[in-house]
């Protein structure tokens, strides 16, 4: 490759729930200072809101889908935090089975940045708090799919 040719940018899809937002939007500056710090540039970075972690699989699957606006990869970030009932197991495998299926069959990585807590302490901590930003650790993630994917021969 000619040395004077500028690497090609990724372009990266964030898919963030606005349930739990003031733990989402800590996330999704986590995944977007992440893809920056590797090289991504801003405008390659689209973020998409829903309503809720039930809704990500369904936004992811349309972007995967897209082919006018490929993507390379995508973050899926949302908080379920446990409540009176067994609600969030069967919510949390639900949105973590259909995004794996997604990534498998579109084989554009998919990077979770979905936090399953018990409380609102416990997500804050895992949305650049003491645990760190799983935001981050998703976008990573999928950036190092991306990578992965290409070395294998995609």
């Amino acid at each position: 490759m000619d040395s004077k040719r500028k690497k090609k940018s990724l372009r990266v899809a964030i898919v963030a729930s606005l349930f739990h937002e003031p733990v989402t939007r800590r996330l999704v500056q986590g995944a977007h200072a992440a893809l920056l710090g590797r090289g991504v540039r801003r405008r390659e970075i689209e973020t998409f809101w829903v309503p809720g972690a039930f809704e990500i699989p369904p936004m992811v699957q349309r972007i995967a889908r897209r082919r006018a606006r490929r993507v390379d990869a995508i973050v899926a970030v949302g908080c379920i935090v446990k409540g009176e009932t067994d609600h969030h197991e069967h919510l949390a495998s639900a949105v973590i089975d259909h995004l794996l299926a997604i990534a498998r069959s579109s084989e554009i990585p998919v990077g979770l940045g979905v936090v399953t807590v018990r409380n609102s302490a416990q997500a804050l901590a895992r949305a650049g708090g003491a645990r760190g930003n799983r935001g981050a650790d998703g976008a990573l993630a999928a950036l190092e799919m991306v990578a992965a994917l290409a070395r294998a021969g995609r």
